[in-house]
């Protein structure tokens, strides 16, 4: 008679896990990077969490979301750290970033970070932590 209730809960917990282990195929992350930059412009590279059409998912805009951005030498960020407030809401239910810099020095740079969001649909949501990196050309 112990068998059953462990049974149970085994049964229990992983049809709740099962929805949040396929919350990636509900969503595109996106990073967009201008296509170049003159040395001294200010530019800004764009991270869209856009749902996936049909997937009734969304970026609920109670859940946490950040951003901890870093660049190499030849761009400033004008901010490294974003959070949910920071984040502009897309009409198609979705959130997106834009990360402020100036190209400083000419060459191949980079802006890379870890983006920290939820997914949500009507019955669950899964936090998702992406690593991203973005080249950017400064001429």
């Amino acid at each position: 008679m112990r068998a059953y209730p462990l049974v149970i809960l085994l049964l229990a917990s992983s049809s709740f896990a099962a929805p949040e282990a396929d919350a990636e195929k509900t969503y595109d992350l996106l990073v967009t990077p201008p296509a170049s930059v003159k040395s001294g412009e200010k530019a800004a590279l764009r991270i869209e969490i856009r749902p996936k059409a049909g997937a009734a998912a969304h970026v609920d805009e109670h859940a946490p979301l950040s951003a901890k951005m870093k660049a190499s030498a030849g761009l400033h960020l004008v901010k490294a750290k974003f959070v949910h407030a920071d984040a502009k809401a897309t009409a198609d239910k979705g959130a997106e970033l834009a990360i402020a810099f100036e190209a400083v020095t000419a060459g191949a740079q980079e802006i890379s970070g870890d983006v920290d969001f939820f997914v949500c649909t009507e019955q669950w949501c899964a936090r998702q932590q992406k690593k991203i990196t973005a080249a950017v050309l400064v001429k």
